[in-house]
């Protein structure tokens, strides 16, 4: 999770010598082991102020830690390391919603702030960017501080829910209502209406004392990871403008981090029929391509190479997904062409679990092309993003392969004379006999 880092390595010839590298035992938070290294294994921590020690090394590079929660009660944390390391802290509510993080100081600080945990059960992860060592990490529990007027979000007599599954449901129709946040004590509110079928849907923000800084409306999708639109200055507007969300749910999102006062937030729901990419075949489907990795158009490769046609335009459908199922011992690739000169089309390659493999995204490529080579896709499903950066009414042809590896170098190796590939997270174990040398491989592609 979190920031991640791209190494290169080139190695010829290792030279072993008999001497050994002393690791810490780990004693995470006095538990006499390791941290749990998700949140589904997370190590519970009592509910008090306490300071806990914790180690991290290049085998085990988080640590997750799960309190439960009394009514009433919030929740900060700090996370103290060496100078020579650089480690992460992050909060999430008891759903895996990131309520807090930080990178780039130490001590590394989080807090819940004015979202409402009491009662519930929160995480702390501490993961390691570099290096490796002990950390302190430091716990406070206080009263949640929820000053302020009281509330009547959309009419319901109290504050709208502060993350996507405490989420204020809204009734299919135009409304426009008043809600209140804080920077200080509610800095999140969190609406869920489900939008008519063959409909779209656009949301405008003010506030009546002004206009304010460093607070965003946003429209968001139904599993609340990827932003159908968002809008940071005033005046706020989002839209799902070509975006197929007919028939399904959407988070309105309000957030501030400094203000303080009362919206007036406005939702209108529009008929998509006739509007340019209503009427769409990407691949073959009679239907538009999802626009998030959850909705991905799944593609049968015919023989190792498939070619399919697709339409985007960047205001109305700016975002098509397609999923691959690769064979194990097989990677993909793809090339994405289109002939508007006057358009930017970008691709991106996902894994399985969403992150972002590959990428082809220059300004005048084309075609721009991703590869899964370098990277563990077989026997696994990827997800391939067209993104129309900038064009109208774009038509592009997206080819899509597969690469058999059974017979490349990267599968047949004899690392250290292991019949193998070396270790790539723990090490081969080898005997020595004085000091031998051993002959091995490695790619930065494969």
């Amino acid at each position: 999770m979190g920031r991640t880092a791209g190494t290169r390595l080139i190695i010829a010839m290792l030279v072993l010598s008999s001497f050994a590298i002393p690791v810490l035992a780990d004693d995470d938070a006095g538990t006499g082991g390791d941290a749990g290294d998700s949140m589904n294994s997370a190590t519970p921590l009592a509910a008090t102020n306490a300071t806990f020690d914790g180690n991290l090394s290049s085998s085990d590079t988080e640590d997750w830690y799960s309190i439960a929660l009394p009514n009433g009660t919030a929740l900060s944390a700090s996370l103290s390391f060496a100078a020579s390391n650089d480690f992460d802290l992050y909060l999430y509510d008891s759903t895996g919603y990131t309520l807090d993080y930080s990178w780039y100081a130490n001590p590394e600080e989080v807090t819940s702030n004015g979202s409402s945990i009491g009662g519930t059960t929160a995480y702390i992860n501490v993961e390691a960017y570099s290096g490796a060592g002990q950390y302190a990490l430091q716990i406070w529990v206080f009263s949640e501080n929820l000053s302020g007027p009281s509330q009547n979000d959309a009419g319901i007599g109290a504050d709208a829910g502060d993350s996507p599954s405490t989420a204020t449901y809204l009734n299919s129709t135009n409304q426009s209502f008043t809600g209140w946040i804080s920077d200080s004590s509610d800095s999140e509110d969190w609406y869920n209406i489900t939008v008519p079928a063959n409909h779209g849907i656009y949301a405008s923000m003010s506030f009546p004392n002004g206009t304010s800084s460093n607070t965003q409306l946003s429209l968001i999708e139904s599993t609340a990871t990827y932003y159908i639109s968002y809008d940071s200055t005033y005046p706020y507007e989002v839209s799902s403008n070509g975006t197929t969300v007919s028939g399904q749910s959407v988070f309105i999102r309000v957030i501030t981090n400094t203000d303080e006062g009362f919206y007036n937030l406005s939702i209108s729901l529009f008929s998509t029929a006739g509007q340019p990419g209503s009427i769409q075949d990407d691949a073959g489907s009679g239907t538009d391509a999802g626009d998030s990795l959850g909705t991905a158009l799944n593609i049968s490769i015919t023989g190792n190479v498939t070619t399919i046609s697709g339409w985007v335009d960047e205001t109305w459908d700016e975002t098509d997904y397609y999923s691959v199922d690769v064979p194990m011992n097989w990677t993909t690739w793809a090339s994405l062409s289109w002939a508007n000169a006057s358009a930017d089309l970008d691709i991106y390659l996902y894994s399985s679990s969403g992150s972002i493999l590959d990428s082809g995204t220059s300004i005048s490529g084309n075609p721009e092309e991703a590869s899964g080579n370098a990277s563990s896709v077989s026997g696994t499903t990827v997800y391939y993003r067209v993104e129309g950066y900038s064009g109208v009414s774009v038509d592009y042809n997206l080819t899509i392969g597969l690469t058999n590896l059974s017979d490349t170098p990267a599968y047949n190796q004899n690392d250290a004379n292991s019949g193998g590939d070396a270790g790539n997270d723990f090490a081969t174990p080898v005997n020595l006999s004085g000091n031998d040398t051993y002959y091995g491989w490695i790619s930065d592609s494969q």
